[in-house]
């Protein structure tokens, strides 16, 4: 009957509850009325996370939702602790796993396999790894280290072939372009532009064989066989030739030059070369051998050895400055003087007139002069040694030096010492004398003369007891002229004569020059205003008192 309910019987003992009986009592909180334990009841308690068992009722996505229970809070089993399958990524380090930091990415410290990153895992660790192939082979792409392979890694790489982009023919991992190989990861080569330490010398990067650098990489050199092309002659390092051979006397010398006079090596056709212009060695410009005669003083010998050439004229003239000999002449030069231009003559006959050089005292202390000597006129050796402008003071003529140095020339005034002829310096009476005016030679010859005629202060008397000689010209015997000589007045200056008539009028000088007054004696006398100059001239077969005349020369010579 529907509607109403039965009064129980009065024995009727209600069943106590149950879990599982459907209905909720007791300390039950649920109670489904079966004994499904994988449902949202197990054990007539709510099924929760962590009840050990796995709810079945519900699929992912629903609230509740457990694809897992094992009653335990271990976050590092299979089973987390709010009952989610345990996977790579979820920030828990489960079973299988070396690492898990939450997500799946392949660029940290843990990948998306949850494993450790590490070069060779295929997994690219950004900012860490440039590369990973996931091998251990080094010599591909991407090495060992997970590096990018690089031309310089010390990695030859194997996995490209000759004109491959990246391919490596060889890799020392250093910068330096100048060993076995280059930065660029090619063999060195000759022509590479980079000169290889130990084999090449240089390496221009061209085939051109004629330029500095052949196509051997060897500094070009004379001698390699090659003529050079890139120098122009008068250039350094230019070459006309290259045999290739260090023979000199063939086309072409060990300086790759064309043989030439000067070279440095002895051609045929040459007796000598010896590479210079030096016209005073040995060996002349023209590869002919020096000697005495070709115009050239050699200066490569001491004066003392074989060979040695003071001077070298070119000519077979022995009376010049230099003989055949090529030794310098007597009197020709300032190094080699005479003593005076008798000695001259007397070593060198057949000397001519002219201008020589002398040195009186020989070494002493006497520097050489240069001197007009007569040579042919009686006989020759005459020394030019007063040469005394009209009208000037007088200086004594024995033994006072004036103007030595210009007794070269005959327009200036000067003296050379008579006493530097002699060797009678007592008297002085061992020289001959030859008087010249205005470059005529007048009067006598005169020897045995007394040094005091020359003194133009000496005291008015008598000096000369012993008279003197003298004969013409050219004449051979000497006429002897016993007269006392003298300085009659204080205007006497050089004076070989006596006043006033006297025998044979040999000292003579005051008449009127005739056959039967030659006026032999010779006068040169000043006057009132100036007694010590020399005014007027008398004597010498010629002068009466005669102030018409601008020299007077005086030659000398040592009487034999």
């Amino acid at each position: 009957m529907v509607g109403f309910c039965v009064e129980p019987a009065a024995d009727f003992v209600p069943e106590a509850p149950r879990c599982g009986d459907g209905i909720l009592g007791g300390s039950e909180a649920c109670d489904d009325g079966n004994d499904n334990d994988d449902d949202a009841c197990f054990g007539c308690r709510l099924a929760i996370c962590g009840d050990g068992v796995a709810r079945t009722d519900l699929e992912p996505g629903d609230e509740g939702y457990e694809a897992c229970d094992d009653a335990n809070q271990e976050q590092r089993d299979l089973c987390l602790s709010d009952c989610v399958q345990a996977s790579c990524g979820d920030g828990f380090v489960g079973p299988g796993e070396g690492c898990d930091d939450g997500n799946l990415s392949d660029n940290d410290d843990c990948n998306s396999n949850c494993q450790i990153s590490r070069c060779g895992d295929g997994l690219l660790q950004q900012d860490v790894e440039e590369c990973d192939d996931g091998n251990q082979v080094q010599n591909d792409g991407c090495t060992r280290g997970c590096i990018a392979a690089t031309c310089g890694d010390e990695i030859v790489r194997m996995d490209k072939v000759e004109g491959e982009e990246g391919f490596e023919a060889c890799d020392d991992g250093n910068t330096d372009p100048t060993d076995g190989c280059l930065n660029n990861c090619a063999l060195a080569s000759c022509g590479d532009g980079f000169i290889q330490a130990g084999i090449e010398t240089c390496d221009d990067q061209n085939e051109i064989e004629t330029d500095a650098c052949p196509n051997s990489c060897i500094v070009a050199s004379c001698g390699d066989g090659i003529v050079r092309e890139d120098r122009v002659e008068g250039q350094i390092d230019y070459e006309a030739c290259d045999d290739g051979n260090d023979i000199e006397n063939d086309e072409c010398t060990s300086i790759c030059q064309t043989p030439r006079c000067g070279d440095g090596f002895v051609q045929e056709g040459e007796a000598c070369d010896d590479a210079n212009n030096d016209q005073t060695d040995a060996c002349l410009s023209n590869c002919v051998e020096a000697r005495c005669g070709d115009a050239y003083v050699r200066q490569d010998i001491a004066q003392d050895d074989e060979g040695f050439e003071a001077c070298d004229d070119s000519n077979n003239n022995n009376l010049d400055r230099c003989n055949d000999e090529c030794e310098l002449v007597l009197g020709r030069t300032r190094e080699v003087p005479a003593d005076n231009c008798r000695h001259l003559l007397d070593e060198i006959p057949g000397t001519l007139d002219g201008l020589y050089w002398v040195d009186p005292d020989g070494n002493g202390e006497l520097p050489a002069i240069r001197v007009r000597c007569k040579m042919v006129i009686d006989g020759g050796g005459w020394t030019h040694a007063v040469n005394y402008e009209r009208g000037k003071r007088l200086f004594n003529a024995w033994n006072q030096p004036i103007s030595t140095s210009t007794a070269w020339n005959s327009t200036t005034m000067f003296g050379l010492p008579f006493e530097w002829f002699s060797n009678d310096a007592q008297a002085g009476e061992d020289l001959e004398y030859m008087i010249w005016v205005d470059d005529t030679q007048r009067g006598s010859v005169y020897r045995g003369v007394h040094k005091e005629a020359w003194n133009y202060e000496a005291l008015v008397m008598n000096y000369d007891f012993n008279g003197f000689e003298y004969r013409a010209v050219g004449a051979a015997d000497w006429v002897s002229c016993n007269v006392s000589l003298g300085r009659d007045q204080v205007h006497w200056n050089w004076a070989i004569a006596k006043m006033g008539p006297v025998n044979t009028n040999c000292a003579n000088y005051s008449h009127r020059p005739n056959e039967n007054n030659p006026a032999n004696g010779f006068l040169l006398e000043g006057n009132v205003s100036g007694p010590d100059s020399g005014y007027a001239i008398s004597g010498l077969n010629h002068y009466r008192f005669s102030t018409w005349w601008d020299h007077v020369q005086v030659y000398v010579r040592r009487s034999r």
